[in-house]
């Protein structure tokens, strides 16, 4: 599991790269679409101190791109924001 793997790097690890992805696909999942657990991964390495998280976006010229991030970033920032309040466990 992924969380296991975050508690095994504690005191090692300074920033996160977020990233949707399902099984054998890691290109061009939009986020919340894929089976990543953002919020246990987010609220484990939130709780060791981790404050540097950055993410991942594929440019689509056939896609309303401005649109896609927009989403994508209010779905990570909704995560980011309930993790730091407390609301994670």
């Amino acid at each position: 599991m992924v969380v296991q793997d975050l508690r095994r790097g504690k005191g090692h690890i300074v920033a996160v790269h977020l990233k949707e992805t399902e099984p054998g696909i890691f290109r061009e999942v939009p986020y919340g679409q894929g089976h990543v657990d953002f919020d246990a991964c987010i609220a484990e390495t939130a709780r060791q101190g981790v404050r540097i998280f950055t993410s991942e976006f594929w440019f689509s010229p056939d896609s309303d791109w401005d649109t896609e991030i927009g989403k994508a970033r209010a779905f990570l920032h909704r995560k980011l924001e309930r993790a730091f309040a407390g609301e994670l466990r």
